[in-house]
């Protein structure tokens, strides 16, 4: 999401219009995660970057897999996928590796990027996964 405009952005409702990111906008809910990037948007020009996972990436999960977090866990999950700055496609080309995140601290989980033209590729070291469509909030 581009850096914050005179009203800060509602990530959920951003996310709501493609229509396949319902799971992911609940944890966001129940983490209050929502509130953490409103705060985010609210209070700083660098935006921030949000690799939502679709549906159909939950529903490769062992079922169960995600009742089965604790609270914590959820939030840590939530975080994992943002970073705190506005990352445009094209930045990727020349982003520095390993990306920091919002999850945790130390390098427990790498966040790695690589981009080829217009496919970006995420490697964290638990998985391998590629963006598939950009979602932009208001700019």
């Amino acid at each position: 999401l581009p850096a914050a405009s005179p009203s800060p952005t509602n990530v959920t409702k951003v996310l709501e219009k493609p229509g396949h990111f319902n799971i992911f906008i609940r944890l966001l809910r129940a983490t209050q995660e929502d509130n953490h990037l409103l705060t985010l948007l609210n209070n700083s020009n660098n935006g921030a970057t949000i690799f939502a996972p679709t549906d159909s990436a939950f529903s490769s999960l062992k079922s169960g897999t995600l009742n089965a977090l604790s609270d914590d866990a959820k939030s840590e999950l939530v975080k994992f996928h943002v970073i705190p700055t506005f990352i445009s496609s094209s930045q990727f080309q020349t982003v520095s590796n390993p990306i920091a995140i919002e999850a945790g601290s130390g390098s427990r989980v790498s966040f790695n990027v690589t981009s080829y033209g217009d496919s970006v590729n995420i490697i964290t070291g638990l998985s391998n996964t590629s963006i598939s469509e950009n979602v932009v909030g208001p700019q």
